[in-house]
């Protein structure tokens, strides 16, 4: 599973007050962030739809390993025999740090092989009964299973704590070819704007580049420098 974090972009609670170096105590918005994120929430039911069988995943899945394998020459297991032995790490970040450069590139191929495989059908499977579809009501919106304000990455600025301090938008702004590791953002209107699509083990599919996210970003903030606060929220998916 995988901890990212995000930046939820509100509106100042004291506009008369507010300025480009003015911060604010998370408590200010903790409300607004719970009603903001939960469109997210993994474990919230919605109405009975029908999706691809975790059978069929699972077989484009397997399939998709064996083709990596043959363009790449890596497999999976080569990829943790290379990890192994980059041991001892220091941190738990460096170990994150060490698996991401290891996986990145056969990950990357991998999901692009993926979504170019159709869908496969097991006749076998007790859930979906050979049809490759079943009917869900899980959340295809799902971004967390639970988050924290913070987190992780309440020292991302060293002179600010993000545990319990609502920043500027401004501040990230300016900060921003320093401090890049936000994955993305909840805008006020509740769109969720990301780098890449995160998966399990902090493996990122469909991903930017860092220095494409960099632009994407200060186009985004551009619009919320004046009024508007980012809390910064470590999720897990």
């Amino acid at each position: 599973m995988s901890h990212y974090a995000i930046g939820v972009i509100v509106n100042s609670v004291s506009p008369d007050d507010y300025h480009n170096d003015y911060v604010e105590p998370v408590d200010n918005y903790k409300y607004t962030i719970e009603s903001m994120l939960a469109y997210y929430n993994e474990h919230m039911y919605v109405p009975q739809y029908e999706t691809e069988c975790y059978c069929s995943r699972n077989k484009k899945d397997k399939l998709a390993n064996e083709m990596v394998m043959k363009e790449t020459g890596k497999s999976i297991e080569d990829l943790n025999k290379e990890y192994e032995l980059r041991k001892p790490f220091s941190t738990i970040e460096d170990a994150d740090l060490a698996w991401k450069e290891i996986s990145k590139e056969y990950f990357k191929i991998k999901y692009e092989i993926f979504k170019s495989l159709p869908a496969q059908k097991d006749s076998d499977c007790p859930e979906c009964l050979g049809t490759g579809k079943y009917k869900t009501m899980y959340n295809p919106n799902s971004k967390w299973d639970y988050w924290v304000i913070g987190g992780r990455w309440k020292d991302m600025y060293p002179e600010i704590d993000l545990s319990t301090t609502a920043i500027p938008v401004k501040y990230i702004l300016d900060n921003i070819d320093e401090y890049s590791e936000l994955f993305g953002y909840v805008l006020p209107n509740i769109e969720w704007v990301e780098r890449g699509k995160m998966g399990w083990f902090g493996i990122v599919s469909d991903d930017t580049e860092m220095e494409d996210w960099k632009q994407e970003q200060k186009q985004l903030l551009q619009k919320y420098v004046d009024g508007y606060m980012v809390v910064v929220v470590d999720c897990h998916i």
